[in-house]
């Protein structure tokens, strides 16, 4: 009886492992298929970006194969996790999960069924043909607001606000008979005010030349239109009329030697207006040049990079107007119907609202004060409109002009750092990010490509960098990490009206339990805030990628497997490590710090007697940054902080229990910052000669026992 059962239970797993062995065979069969698929999907995708928004048509068709790539992915995702937890190997385990290979396999028959359905559908109503229009519409989208930037030609000087300064600068510059030839940048972002103050200085000294041209340069430019076109305006500006006529010249080469043999000995003034790339200027610039020709070329452009083809001292850098220009600016366009254009004293608080919310953005005090002076005059019509000013900004026909010029800069952005500012835009409004964890948040969502000449944060920098210099987002260029960024108001209220930005979501900043399966993701390279566990703290030794790691809630029994699982960390340059509370003390005794480490972060009691110890180890020669909260140190454990040589920054909050802190001489040679926070009994500090020599920044908050400075800095 008993053999008989056995037989019939092998025979059944014979069964079993055979069903499972075919729905894992058709499985890996359809992975294969998809994956194929979906690099295709994915290129469709990056191109669709530049017309999604030419047509509805086109936009349904772009969203729904968005939506079946990331069908796609979630699959593969699920095979990849129910592989690797089944015991990838071990067949019995993967035995149970016949259903889910079936499930998978079936999902994934689905989607491209769905997949064949679309492109049967793209075919059927022509959508290939819609795509290509769609494309031509928003690449020429800069030229279809042309009339923008004809309409500054006929602004007078009183419309124009706050810009006497950059004016006066601006023409000083092109009237200076001291250089044969000067380049000119303007640069800001969209709205800024860039063609308007040109176009003042352009028709005020134009006639002091022998001929003039100002052209628009669209996002999709032809170098030949480009020229021909610089033909068609120096023919018809030419004062002495002597433009030699060559209409045929339609080569690139013919159109060069064209203008130059018109240039010879005459002086000229030229105009690229919204200049998107550098290379519009080198695939022209062939036909300016020349020893016998004085030639002024202004460039007007957002992105940073275009503005440095003119030397430094020739690029004004326009800034959004202060509050009293804004304000003027304001009544000239909400109240232009009044003769003396003043705001009505009941309307007074409304209106600096409505200037207050522009934060001084040309463009959008002009639209809004249009949109206001076709509202009525009373206090409630004002506030109507002030309650559903976002609703008005997005839809309301009056501010096109502004929707324009937002939606060219995102159509200009390369695929690759599109999703990197979409991400911004799920901040608040007014809330202002740190580089550094905007960095870490781009790391952590999988947003930054691995390369293997730079670090995952380096690659990061450098797409904030191309957003800052594309005018997208606010910040400093100059030691641009240590900087802090925020999105432009206006980007970030027409941003936030894309439906992308809802499946997007934060990565928390407090503790959070440990998936399962966190530990097989060999290749993580950022892992913040998981919650300590035993489970976890003995197979962490798998994350030997791992740049930056940041764990909560360690207790004192955690210590032994964790520590010895970081030491296995030897790319790490960034550590926290946060107790469960003050009664777990963490003994640094096991603790190897890999040698990369920069910045290190402890949260907790620390053992004094694993501090010396800790201290001295030569991996800690690149340390740079460290902070100390709830350490408990007193003056003979803080000596041990001495050893540290490279020391920049040292933070010490809730984390010195003694009365007073000595610096011998020569200690600490590159700190630059010190904070201490939180030292209820400290009441001295001693620095000897040379101690903290490089010091630049001192932080001594919440110690009220401490009565003067520190004796000898």
């Amino acid at each position: 009886m008993d053999y008989f059962i056995k037989h019939e239970a092998v025979e059944l797993a014979k069964s079993l492992l055979g069903l499972e062995g075919s729905a894992l065979k058709r499985l890996f069969s359809e992975i294969r298929d998809v994956k194929g698929e979906l690099e295709s999907i994915r290129a469709l995708l990056q191109a669709a970006e530049r017309f999604k928004d030419a047509d509805e048509t086109t936009s349904a068709f772009v969203k729904q194969i968005r939506r079946l790539a990331f069908g796609i992915e979630d699959a593969v995702d699920e095979f990849t996790y129910q592989l690797g937890e089944g015991g990838g190997r071990m067949p019995f385990k993967r035995m149970c999960k016949i259903g889910t290979w079936s499930r998978l396999a079936a999902n994934l028959q689905d989607i491209k069924v769905s997949l064949k359905s679309a492109a049967e559908r793209r075919i059927r109503y022509d959508l290939k043909g819609v795509v290509v229009r769609g494309v031509k519409s928003v690449v020429g989208s800069s030229s279809n607001s042309n009339w923008r930037s004809d309409s500054v030609h006929f602004k007078r000087d009183d419309d124009l606000v706050g810009v006497d300064k950059n004016r006066d600068l601006l023409m000083r510059w092109v009237q200076d008979q001291q250089q044969r030839h000067r380049i000119v940048s303007v640069w800001g972002m969209g709205g800024i005010g860039k063609t308007a103050l040109v176009a003042n200085v352009y028709n005020a000294v134009k006639d002091d030349f022998d001929t003039c041209a100002w052209i628009t340069v669209s996002q999709s430019y032809d170098a030949d239109d480009l020229l021909r076109t610089t033909v068609q305006e120096f023919r018809k500006n030419d004062r002495k009329k002597d433009f030699p006529d060559d209409e045929g010249a339609s080569s690139y080469r013919r159109l060069v030697e064209t203008i130059r043999s018109y240039l010879e000995n005459k002086r000229y003034v030229l105009v690229l207006d919204d200049v998107w790339s550098t290379n519009v200027w080198f695939d022209s610039k062939d036909a300016f040049g020349g020893a016998n020709i004085i030639g002024r070329i202004i460039l007007t452009s957002r992105n940073y990079d275009v503005a440095l083809l003119a030397p430094e001292t020739n690029i004004i850098n326009l800034q959004p107007l202060v509050k009293s220009h804004a304000w003027d600016l304001f009544c000239k366009e909400a109240f232009w119907k009044n003769g003396n254009r003043d705001c009505p004293p009941e309307l007074f608080q409304l209106a600096q609202n409505f200037v207050d919310k522009c934060h001084g953005l040309p463009i959008v005090i002009i639209c809004i004060g249009r949109l206001l002076s076709f509202q009525g005059s009373t206090h409630s019509d004002w506030e109507k409109v002030h309650k559903n000013l976002e609703m008005q900004l997005t839809n309301n026909s009056v501010m096109d002009m502004m929707n324009i010029i937002l939606k060219i800069s995102l159509a200009d952005l390369p695929h690759n750092i599109k999703n990197r500012f979409l991400y911004c835009s799920m901040f608040p409004e007014a809330f202002v990010m740190k580089t550094k964890s905007l960095v870490r948040l781009w790391v952590a969502e999988g947003f930054i490509d691995e390369t293997e000449q730079k670090s995952p944060e380096e690659t990061a920098e450098d797409y904030l960098t191309e957003l800052v210099n594309r005018c997208l987002l606010l910040g400093k260029i100059v030691k641009l990490p240590l900087e802090i960024t925020k999105l432009h108001k206006l980007t970030h209220l027409i941003v936030t009206s894309k439906p992308v930005v809802g499946s997007l979501q934060f990565v928390p900043s407090i503790g959070v339990p440990a998936p399962v399966g966190i530990c097989s993701l060999t290749s993580l390279r950022t892992l913040l805030m998981m919650e300590a566990s035993f489970e976890l703290v003995h197979h962490l030794g798998a994350l030997v990628q791992l740049r930056t790691f940041r764990i909560s809630k360690v207790q004192s029994c955690h210590c032994e497997h964790l520590f010895l699982a970081i030491t296995n960390m030897i790319h790490l340059t960034r550590l926290g490590i946060q107790a469960d509370s003050s009664q777990e003390v963490l003994n640094l005794e096991a603790l190897r710090p890999p040698p990369l480490l920069q910045k290190l972060y402890l949260k907790g009691t620390l053992s004094k007697e694993s501090l010396p110890h800790f201290m001295s180890l030569s991996n800690l020669n690149n340390l740079g940054s460290l902070r100390l909260v709830g350490s408990r140190l007193d003056r003979d454990t803080f000596l041990n902080l001495e050893r540290l040589p490279h020391l920049v920054k040292l933070q010490l909050y809730d984390a010195y229990d003694g009365k007073n802190i000595y610096f011998h001489e020569n200690s600490f040679p590159k700190l630059r910052e010190l904070s201490i926070r939180g030292a209820p009994h400290l009441n001295e500090i001693e620095m000897k000669r040379g101690a903290v020599a490089s010091l630049t920044d001192l932080k001594l908050l919440v110690c009220p026992n401490l009565k003067q400075l520190p004796y000898g800095i």
